[in-house]
Parts: C-alpha cells; structure tokens; sequence
C-alpha cells in the first residue's frame, strides 16, 4: 500500500513548485522532476501494463540524473507539517 505521506509530500510539491512558475504551460513539473517523485513511490505506485522491473530502469536512471542535478522527490518548503 502506498505511504499516505509519500502521495501528500508529491501533491505538495507539485502544487508548491506551480505556485512558484516552475511548471510547463500545462501546470507539469520538468520530466526529471516526475520521475524523481513518483520514482520514490515504486513499487506501491505503478504503471499498469509495465512490467516493475522495467518501471525500475526507466525511473530509476532517469531519477539518478535528476538527483545529480540536485532535483529531490519533495521539498520541505512545500509541506504543511
């Protein structure tokens, strides 16, 4: 089951980083940030029809890079606690 923590940080952030101008047209994080959040989540959230394993490599490099280039899953700044 996914943590309910994890699903609330991620609407946070997302809502926190659109409130910011750091959205596309369309009100969506960068991919990079994407796959760093919702790369967190694995395996309780998934895609449908793809196969875990390879979510893992997908998300998973993509996440690394995005890591490397200081992008974090969520942000304290964002958070009601």
């Amino acid at each position: 089951m996914v943590e309910l923590e994890k699903i609330d940080g991620i609407v946070e952030t997302f809502f926190g980083l659109a409130k910011d101008g750091m959205v596309n047209k369309d009100g969506v994080p960068s991919f990079l940030q994407v796959m760093v959040s919702f790369g967190d989540m694995l395996p309780e959230l998934a895609m449908p029809g793809i196969p875990i394993g390879m979510q893992r490599v997908m998300m998973g490099g993509m996440a690394t890079i995005g890591r490397l280039r200081g992008i974090k899953p969520r942000y304290p700044q964002y958070s009601s606690d």
